[in-house]
């Protein structure tokens, strides 16, 4: 069974925007984004069976890694789901699962860079493929740009309540999907 994580509260950047907007872009610090047309903010997204949501609000679509700390009501699970991206690089940052503060499961979470053709980390999917890449000067479609799936299994069932992300502004999660 699965559960998406409601990340409303830690959005902090906007790494998408619909053309007509295409200026408001932050994912890159040049102000590029995604193209939002093709993200399904409106309906489940589902990539290898497991359902996403995407969420958009005036505080952003993603998250930044910023060293913050994302709590929620406790869980038992086997594997957590990401789709995220990098930019200006492909990254990878220590990622703690923990419960009542106490770390119950540390791994790495890596993302490629968002316009690579190809994934660089042997764990990276493609889950969704762009035409194209939002500039703050225009709409580029001579550059693809890819969100990518990531999946972290745990040695056994383990509860948790809390994810500890590192510092990495150059790394954006926009939806973990607990697996039970």
């Amino acid at each position: 069974m699965y559960k998406p994580l409601n990340i409303t509260t830690y959005l902090n950047n906007r790494g998408s925007t619909y053309k007509q907007e295409y200026i408001h872009g932050k994912f890159t610090v040049s102000g590029s984004s995604f193209p939002a047309e093709y993200i399904p903010y409106d309906k489940v997204f589902v990539y290898k069976n497991v359902p996403f949501q995407f969420l958009l609000t005036s505080n952003g679509d993603n998250i930044e890694l910023e060293g913050q700390s994302l709590h929620f009501p406790a869980i038992d699970v086997k594997t957590i789901h990401f789709i995220g991206a990098s930019n200006n690089g492909d990254f990878s940052e220590k990622i703690n699962f923990c419960y009542d503060n106490q770390q119950k499961y540390a791994s790495t979470l890596s993302f490629t860079d968002w316009i690579a053709p190809l994934p660089r980390f042997n764990e990276n999917e493609p889950a969704i493929r762009f035409p194209g890449i939002h500039t703050e000067v225009g709409i580029n479609k001579h550059m693809n740009s890819n969100l990518w799936y990531q999946r972290i299994d745990f040695n056994k069932k383990t509860r948790v309540n809390k994810i500890e992300l590192e510092d990495n502004p150059s790394m954006h999660i926009f939806s973990i999907t607990f697996e039970y």
